[in-house]
């Protein structure tokens, strides 16, 4: 099994490949984020699902930003997490 990691800010999120089939599929979230279409935790989460890829997340306190700014991306992915049981 292997893994492919996408970061959203300070939160990486842990995609499982299961199948050959799957790192195109994942290829193609790749392309949807970096393109603007995907840009929410939440929607990860939900296209994850959709597709049945398995994920991941956690969280990475980033130093070359503000306190507050991490701190903020801190309080939205605990509430990203305990919204989505991950």
């Amino acid at each position: 099994m292997k893994c492919i990691r996408i970061g959203y800010y300070n939160v990486t999120f842990d995609l499982i490949v299961k199948a050959e089939n799957d790192i195109f599929v994942i290829e193609y979230l790749t392309k949807q984020i970096d393109e603007g279409k995907i840009f929410r935790m939440q929607d990860i989460s939900r296209w994850c699902d959709s597709h049945n890829i398995d994920f991941k997340t956690s969280f990475s306190y980033r130093k070359e930003i503000p306190l507050k700014a991490n701190l903020w991306n801190l309080y939205s992915y605990l509430r990203f997490s305990l919204t989505n049981n991950r």
